[in-house]
């Protein structure tokens, strides 16, 4: 049986660590998400495109691109504040 070199251990467990961490903060800013879509149906404003359960998927799938894309939409200046109003 031939020794693995240690390098190539050493580079797999930063791999392996690395993915792990990149699923954690996904599943971390997807909740977050979840979070902030109900407060946001609580102060009486509506989520663009999708509820909760969509824009967490979306997060979790896409990690800091949906999560900048979510605050575009929902939070920056360059939204329409006058639809946040509920009719």
């Amino acid at each position: 049986m031939e020794k693995v070199p240690p390098l190539v251990v050493l580079t797999s467990a930063f791999a392996v660590l690395g993915v792990l961490l990149v699923v954690i903060s996904n599943m971390v800013l997807a909740s977050a998400t979840a979070n902030d879509v109900d407060r946001m149906h609580e102060d009486g404003r509506e989520t663009r495109f999708m509820g909760a359960t969509g824009w967490a998927f979306v997060v979790l799938v896409t990690g800091l691109l949906g999560i900048a894309f979510y605050w575009v939409v929902h939070h920056s200046n360059l939204r329409d504040p006058a639809s946040d109003r509920r009719y």
